[in-house]
């Protein structure tokens, strides 16, 4: 016989082989399992171009499977032709096979790497084989009033969306609740999850609003620091005097996080860019980072002074001094306006008296929107990196705009009609656009469009 070598790589080709080889079987008459179930014996004549024939009349397919990271391969091992394929020839990155031992809490110590023989195993009853695979974790930083009132209205929906209570408990009721949880939280003692973020600020005001609030227990009580002087809305004193004192702190507790990562993605900051901490501070602490970790992903959810909604009178200044910063500095920017997020909450969900909630709940979603690919699996495993080479023409061209659907008034939820031109509409819409620029009177360079599922 004149025998093919099937190659299937990445996740695309992968998705394409799969359907292939379900193909090919149906033609050659083999089931799920790679026994002949034909009625002809032409299916059989010249099989061997694309099978091995294996033990006890099995038909395998003669493929290679392989990909950088373990997602595709899972999917694959798990459909309904899985069991079709030979398991030596799954060849993927990011999953490495360690050996724990039990310890306390239900806690597994890792023993050895790999290399111990089969007797070892079988002598000593605690020792077990986890096969853990490689997350790809984010480390969420929060600076300043305005960027931890944000963070803290994400962590409220990264824990109802994985289920989490406000002691850090699995309360959900699905088990991808838990299958990428390692993305934002780190798992405790007795079964307990705790996000993954650094809080910290000039002042302790906003620090012990978010102790004291609902979800305050959640957070590990370390990652909190805070200075006393706070920085007055002046951008030098959070990056050259009270901010260069404290960032030594932060960098400690970032490290630390960092450092118990498997596979540590990038880091995602919130701040603003008008006040004196998030916009001083939160440019010092991304330079810093930047110098420590110069091949990881740095995104920043910077909300940027507007026009008419304005605090205060030196807003312009601090934004002007924080954007060259990030310009060096970040890898992807979602740019956030005041101005275009009362405009949502009064044109589009009707809020007579929109509050800063209202205004921080819209963009959580945002954030969480961005990365639910990450967290939970799809057909397309998108992460920080992807979006960041797919939405970057320029270096320095980084800053993206960010619409979010659906978004209805209460008297309008029963209206509505959830289908994709719909929401793919009112995303590209200009009125939901979270920063007031209209997209209208330019160019599209780049376009991700993230769809999820309810």
């Amino acid at each position: 016989m004149r025998e093919i070598v099937h190659i299937q790589a990445g996740q695309c080709g992968n998705q394409i082989g799969a359907k292939f080889w379900e193909n090919m079987a149906a033609e050659h008459g083999i089931n799920v399992d790679g026994a002949y179930e034909g009625d002809n014996r032409l299916q059989l004549e010249r099989i061997n171009v694309y099978f091995n024939e294996g033990m006890g009349g099995r038909y395998v397919p003669r493929a290679v499977l392989t990909d950088l990271e373990p997602g595709t391969m899972d999917t694959i091992r798990a459909g309904e032709y899985g069991k079709l394929f030979r398991p030596d020839n799954f060849v993927n990155g990011q999953s490495i096979n360690v050996y724990f031992n039990e310890g306390m809490g239900g806690r597994y110590v890792p023993v050895v790497q790999l290399g111990i023989d089969k007797s070892t195993q079988v002598a000593n009853s605690n020792l077990l084989l986890y096969i853990k695979e490689v997350m790809r974790e984010i480390v969420h930083i929060q600076v300043g009033q305005c960027g931890n009132q944000i963070g803290a209205k994400f962590w409220e929906n990264m824990a109802a969306e994985h289920g989490i209570s406000e002691n850090g408990a699995y309360e959900g009721d699905n088990r991808l609740q838990l299958e990428r949880i390692n993305v934002y939280f780190n798992e405790g003692m007795g079964g307990r999850y705790v996000p993954r973020a650094v809080l910290t600020d000039l002042e302790p005001g906003t620090m012990d609003a978010i102790r004291a609030g609902t979800n305050g227990k959640l957070f590990r009580p370390d990652n909190f620091v805070n200075g006393q002087s706070g920085a007055g809305n002046n951008w030098a004193k959070g990056h050259y005097t009270e901010g260069a004192e404290l960032v030594d702190n932060i960098m400690d507790v970032v490290r630390k996080e960092s450092e118990g990562c498997d596979m540590l993605q990038g880091f995602q900051i919130t701040h603003s860019m008008g006040g004196g901490t998030g916009s001083g501070m939160g440019t010092l602490l991304v330079s810093k980072i930047r110098e420590e970790y110069p091949d990881r992903i740095m995104s920043t959810y910077s909300v940027i002074p507007s026009p008419k909604v304005s605090d205060t009178v030196v807003e312009p200044y601090n934004a002007t001094l924080s954007v060259h910063q990030l310009v060096e500095n970040a890898d992807q920017c979602f740019a956030l306006d005041n101005e275009a997020l009362y405009d949502i909450c009064f044109r589009t969900l009707k809020l007579t008296n929109p509050s800063y909630t209202d205004l921080n709940h819209l963009i959580a979603c945002a954030i969480t929107g961005t990365t639910c690919s990450l967290r939970f699996p799809g057909q397309l495993n998108c992460d920080l990196r992807k979006l960041a080479v797919n939405m970057v023409p320029f270096p320095r061209l980084h800053f993206f705009l960010v619409g979010f659907a659906p978004l209805t008034s209460g008297q309008s939820q029963d209206y509505r009609v959830l289908t994709v031109p719909e929401l793919t509409a009112q995303a590209f819409d200009a009125k939901n656009m979270m920063c007031a620029a209209d997209p209208r009177h330019g160019r599209y360079l780049t376009c991700a469009m993230m769809f999820r599922g309810v």
